[in-house]
């Protein structure tokens, strides 16, 4: 028997946002207990678009905070859940930066939003 609640909680601004999470986690079987109580790693986002006649373009920025828990014992990584099941798998993450571009082409007289 295993128990999960996640608590997300994001905050929008206009260029992007912040969204940081707290996960409580139970895992009853024989063999395998499990439990673990904490904040996952916070992701602070930023995103603009450059809208011109014939072309959009997106520029992202992704920035992962290690506020999670950077090791878990052995009894807190019985308490995770299958990835495949739910996406809150990982702690600890570290400092990650993901930048991005997407470009979009109008074609004809198409107005793309």
């Amino acid at each position: 028997m295993s128990s999960l609640i996640i608590l997300d909680m994001p905050i929008k601004i206009a260029i992007g946002g912040l969204n940081f999470n707290y996960v409580s986690s139970k895992n009853t079987t024989p063999g395998h207990e499990g439990k673990i109580n904490t904040f996952t790693d916070t992701l602070l986002y930023f995103s603009t678009r450059n809208n011109k006649d014939k072309y959009i373009v997106d520029y992202n920025l992704g920035i992962n905070i290690p506020t999670g828990k950077a090791k878990l014992s052995s009894y807190e990584r019985n308490a995770r859940m299958d990835e495949d099941l739910v996406r809150f798998a990982e702690f600890g993450e570290g400092w990650n930066f993901t930048p991005g571009i997407a470009v979009t082409r109008r074609i004809g007289g198409t107005k793309i939003c």
